[in-house]
């Protein structure tokens, strides 16, 4: 007699699902304003040194533009992981108990988002920061409203989970 695999192995829920989503949002805004900090600090000691040629300036206006594209390429990354974490809930099996577990799990996650908030908020306050945080709009704005659009993706995730019709499908 075979015995037969578990296939739930690795569904765990959409939380693992919302809690990457605010972690990779995070470290993506994170690194884009170290990105464009340590180039403003590199392009402000090498501004007389390199600029002599076309290629050069070509070379600083491309890095310049791919720089400033990261603040549209934010919203993308959210929108999509959103978007994927909300298709991935709809397909795992939902129980009605989980519900109750879901809503003390939102205030752990919204506290995290709240941190994450706050730390971004610290990290953008560093005079190093300045001409990042000016140079930047999106990535600011949703920095610092995180814990409301992660209340709203939480629960946009929630929906998808629990809102099934009895047909089947995600079981």
């Amino acid at each position: 007699m075979k015995q037969r695999k578990n296939k739930r192995i690795g569904k765990k829920g959409f939380i693992k699902d919302i809690l990457m989503v605010m972690l990779f949002c995070f470290i993506f805004a994170i690194s884009t304003f170290i990105a464009l900090t340590i180039y403003n600090e590199y392009k402000d000691h090498t501004s007389d040194i390199m600029e002599d040629t076309e290629a050069e300036r070509e070379i600083i206006d491309n890095t310049t533009r791919t720089l400033m594209v990261l603040d549209y390429a934010f919203l993308m990354v959210f929108g999509g992981l959103l978007l994927s974490a909300i298709v991935t809930a709809f397909f795992i099996r939902s129980h009605p108990v989980l519900f109750i577990l879901s809503l003390i799990l939102l205030f752990i996650v919204l506290l995290m988002a709240v941190v994450f908030s706050n730390v971004f908020e610290k990290f953008t306050e560093q005079p190093a920061m300045a001409n990042a945080t000016d140079s930047y709009v999106i990535i600011p704005e949703i920095m610092d409203k995180f814990p409301l659009y992660i209340f709203v993706a939480f629960i946009l995730v929630a929906l998808a989970f629990f809102a099934k019709a009895k047909t089947g499908i995600g079981e």
